[in-house]
């Protein structure tokens, strides 16, 4: 146990402190014309951020079917003052299939989130999915959740 602890806190001495002065000292030392392109490219590559509501982060199909598809919405709000943009939907696994609005989500207006859950026909028992959104929002993503109890019959 002890090695471990000890294996944990030298790690973190040389690699989680040590990066982070070594990124400032090198910084200052190059010519600041080198830095500057990247500066201003992921400046551009960045977009305004935006707040934003959803009506519920968590759907609960109850009891179903395996081998079937089952659908959940959630509306997502843009209730900031720049274009909501929704850059991803990643479910956690190939039995969730996402669509989502490609376009970019005004200010005071909301859209759709839909997941398609599709149990196989080998799964039962209680199920807990997720999928990750990601947008530009200060957190950048939020986590939809997925329950159900698939019961065979």
């Amino acid at each position: 146990m002890k090695r471990i602890v000890f294996s944990l806190a030298l790690y973190m001495t040389l690699f989680g402190c040590g990066s982070g002065s070594e990124n400032t000292t090198s910084e200052s030392t190059t010519n600041p014309k080198e830095t500057t392109p990247n500066v201003s490219d992921n400046q551009e590559t960045k977009k305004p951020l935006t707040t934003i509501s959803f009506d519920k982060m968590l759907h609960h199909f109850g009891k179903i079917a395996p081998d079937k598809d089952y659908i959940a919405k959630f509306t997502i709000t843009n209730t900031g003052e720049n274009p909501l943009y929704i850059s991803d939907v990643n479910p956690i696994c190939g039995c969730i299939v996402s669509d989502w609005n490609k376009e970019a989500i005004a200010p005071g207006k909301s859209d759709i989130i839909q997941l398609t859950y599709h149990p196989g026909p080998k799964l039962s028992g209680p199920q807990h999915k997720t999928a990750t959104v990601f947008f530009n929002t200060k957190e950048e993503f939020a986590v939809l959740d997925l329950k159900a109890e698939v019961i065979k019959k």
